[in-house]
């Protein structure tokens, strides 16, 4: 029972970032709020942190955990998966984020895939879109390094052949993840229900035909945005317009 609560208990006190103080004044305001069972306040903390540029997994982890704590489930699933598009591989994010999906009303639908889909976006989990760019990058120069000496190093011929090796399997490996996190992160807008419960409507507006409702921590695909409203696809496909002051889109611009 004590690692179910420890990371939704965890602050990240370590000294702040290099951010703007006025940033840091609010993060660590909102670490002391947090820690005095102020969990409103150290909220609207962590919220001015990120409104006056702070940028770190550690703000999105104890936002998360402040929302949590005030049974704000969509808004702390919100900012795990904000915390996680910087460091993909924080446990705590990780774990917070299933902790606060199992308060989820509406069920998310296994995803139909082959094994080999799943396994590759379970790779695309764990590295942000720069450094599978990064390793993508690597693998490139490499095969470009050993064509180069292929010819003034022959007679080290299977030194270079190995270095032309690793850069293949270090760029077939981080490509497709590159590829795929680059689409997720830069092409494909993703946000998060964040109300608790939201009518999903046929059209843009209030006297639309219901089609659905969704409800607090449901991922969601935007399409299009019209006025206050919003086109989305939700996992199972179907698609509708709901306000969009009830959702979170997963970008740092949409705060």
């Amino acid at each position: 029972m004590k690692r179910l609560w420890l990371p939704l208990l965890l602050l990240a006190l370590t000294v702040a970032p290099a951010w703007a103080d006025v940033a840091a004044d609010h993060y660590n305001r909102g670490n002391k709020l947090f820690a005095d069972g102020q969990y409103a306040e150290a909220l609207a903390a962590y919220q001015a942190a990120l409104d006056s540029g702070a940028d770190d997994a550690a703000v999105y982890l104890n936002f998360g955990n402040a929302a949590f704590r005030l049974n704000e489930v969509g808004l702390a699933i919100w900012a795990y998966e904000m915390g996680l598009r910087l460091e993909p591989r924080n446990e705590d994010l990780r774990f917070n984020l299933r902790y606060a999906g199992a308060f989820m009303r509406d069920e998310m639908p296994p995803a139909d895939e082959v094994f080999i889909l799943r396994v590759g976006r379970a790779l695309a989990g764990h590295f942000t879109a720069d450094e599978a760019l990064a390793g993508a990058a690597a693998g490139w120069l490499l095969c470009g390094l050993a064509v180069l000496l292929w010819g003034p190093w022959r007679r080290f011929r299977w030194r270079v052949i190995a270095l032309g090796v690793l850069g293949a399997l270090l760029l077939a490996f981080f490509a497709p993840i590159a590829a795929a996190n680059v689409h997720r992160q830069a092409v494909l807008e993703r946000a998060v229900v964040v109300a608790d419960e939201v009518l999903v409507r046929t059209g843009p507006a209030e006297t639309a035909k219901e089609a659905f409702t969704v409800h607090a921590g449901m991922r969601l695909e935007l399409i299009e945005t019209r006025d206050d409203y919003a086109r989305v696809r939700i996992p199972t496909g179907f698609e509708g317009w709901l306000p969009t002051e009830t959702y979170r889109a997963l970008r740092r611009d949409a705060e």
